[in-house]
């Protein structure tokens, strides 16, 4: 799928009125209490990603779990 998106500030900017709900469900779901399918090795990219979801449900609670509802998994980890 082609968004033709130029730059990711050009996405956050206020200007661009980005307000639409974002399903993100698929690529934040995190099983509760389940072992993952196969073995998770963890890695510089992953680690980076769950830092930086973890700090935008903490510092951002009220717009980001607006926005982005699966954050919730990350503010209580």
């Amino acid at each position: 799928m082609h968004q033709n998106i130029k730059s990711v500030s050009s996405v956050l900017s206020v200007e661009a009125r980005n307000t639409a709900l974002c399903d993100m469900s698929a690529a934040l779901a995190k099983p509760v209490g389940i072992a993952p399918p196969y073995p998770t090795v963890p890695n510089n990219l992953r680690l980076s990603f769950d830092r930086a979801a973890k700090n935008l449900a903490t510092k951002h609670q009220a717009e980001a779990f607006a926005k982005y509802p699966e954050l919730r998994a990350y503010a209580k980890s």
